[in-house]
This record gives C-alpha cells, structure tokens and sequence, in this order.
C-alpha cells in the first residue's frame, strides 16, 4: 500500500496493462479505472457501486428473460465486520483482502437469498 500512496501511476502499471490488452481504451482511462479500483477500502467501495449499477442494468434488461434474481453484496459483509471492529480476527494485519473466515458467511447469506434449507 506504500507504493499505491506514493506512486499511485506505478502501483497501477501491471493493472493498465491488463486491461488495454483485454479492452481498446486508452492509457488515461485504463490508469483512471485501475486506480479507481485499488485494494484499499475506496477502491473496493468504487468497484463494488459500478458492480451493482452494471448488475442493476443488466437486470432490467434481461431480468424477464431468466426470472428471479439475486445478489449476495460481499463487500457490505466485510465492511460491516470491519465497522464493528473485529476485521482484524478476519484477515491477517495490513493485508485488507483475504477475509476467507467470513466466506461462509457469504455462502450462508446466498443460501439464504435463494431460500435454500438443508435436506
């Protein structure tokens, strides 16, 4: 996370380049995009409203097509744990995101979502 504060341009350079190798835009915006996305709570926060807008616009386009639809926000579940205070049991100290205790939680709140008992 040093290198995102002091070289933000640099720490972005592996994402700028998978991304103009996997869509036709240009450098500037591959750098906004990748910056806009970096692994700190604002990037992942950003990542996660455009994920639920292009999720949100998707459905209203095809949702007659499938029928119901739901979304498990798994960003909201760690951020709520991270709220309360306790992300530090969750995910080793200046690592921000592996939060692999709290997949169950996130698989649980799918089930739930689908409205799926045990047998």
């Amino acid at each position: 996370l040093r290198e995102v504060r002091e070289d933000p341009a640099r720490a972005a350079a592996p994402c700028v380049r998978w991304v103009r190798s996997t869509r036709k835009i240009s450098a500037e915006m591959a750098l906004a995009q990748c910056q806009a996305s970096v692994f700190n709570r604002a990037g992942i926060q950003a990542t996660n409203t455009r994920e639920k807008a292009a999720f949100s616009s998707w459905l209203s386009e095809h949702g007659h097509e499938v029928g119901p639809v739901a979304c498990v926000d798994g960003f909201e579940i760690v951020d709520s744990t991270i709220a309360a205070g306790t992300c530090l049991r969750f995910t080793p100290e200046g690592d921000g995101r592996h939060f692999t205790p709290l997949v169950p939680v996130e698989l649980y709140s799918l089930l739930d979502v689908l409205n799926w008992t045990a047998p």
